[in-house]
């Protein structure tokens, strides 16, 4: 499991957003992180998943390693979710 929760809280143009709208915009980089560092099958839990998110909600991740899948693995995701926000028209 990955918590991806920040002070920072999630931001589109300036506007504090939901983590399911953050999801539904970065869905296709999520994925994509998790896959680069050998683990699979992304899913949310928790209040994103069930509807009842606030812009205040932290966006939990699920993820399945893989036998290849290392600590350093699992904390690079983490980090790179946490850090790298992606511009969304870039996605």
């Amino acid at each position: 499991m990955i918590r991806c929760k920040q002070s920072s809280r999630f931001e589109h143009k300036n506007r504090p957003m939901k983590p399911s709208e953050a999801l539904a915009l970065h869905r296709a980089a999520i994925r994509q992180v998790v896959e680069s560092h050998r683990a699979c099958n992304a899913r949310v839990f928790g209040s994103v998943l069930h509807g009842a998110d606030t812009e205040g909600s932290d966006l939990d991740i699920l993820i399945d390693p893989t036998a290849e899948t290392t600590l350093f693995d699992i904390g690079a995701i983490r980090h790179e979710l946490l850090q790298n926000k992606p511009d969304p028209s870039a996605i």
